[in-house]
């Protein structure tokens, strides 16, 4: 999956329990990164395939993962203390990706992505309205956008 991603432009961010975030357009500008990032993820589902046809022959459970992705303003750098510190992103933005990734459980989807990143791939991708939701944190509700993975 760091492979894919990272082919793709994608900044490796952290590993956190089973996720890994990554972000695009920092510290290198990416004109087109919504497009690459669902581009990323739906490769990412691929090799997920691959390697749960493989994992089969050797009678090991299927592996499956979620993802959601968010465009916007964010604050990126070195945040920590001089003790330990990391590059990386943080607001709303990363927030509301976050929050997504995790109504895939809720909506029964795989990938679902914001209405500013439908609104950057309009046209290139296969993508159904799942309408708008509440997301914890958020007073305002967010318009949904699931990507159909083939």
């Amino acid at each position: 999956m760091c492979q894919v991603l990272i082919s793709e432009g994608a900044t490796l961010d952290k590993f956190i329990g089973d996720c890994i975030m990554s972000f695009w357009n920092h510290p290198h500008p990416c004109d087109d990164h919504a497009y690459r990032a669902i581009h990323a993820v739906l490769r990412c589902f691929e090799e997920l395939e691959k390697l749960n046809q493989e994992n089969a022959k050797k009678g090991l459970p299927e592996l499956q993962f979620r993802a959601g992705i968010n465009t916007g303003r964010v604050l990126a750098g070195n945040f920590g203390s001089p003790e330990r510190f990391d590059y990386t992103i943080l607001g709303d933005t990363v927030n509301v990706a976050a929050r997504l990734e995790q109504l895939n459980r809720e909506l029964g989807t795989k990938l679902l992505i914001s209405e500013n990143v439908c609104n950057l791939v309009a046209g290139r991708v296969n993508m159904q309205a799942k309408g708008e939701v509440s997301i914890r944190g958020r007073e305002a509700k967010v318009e949904v956008y699931e990507v159909v993975v083939p």
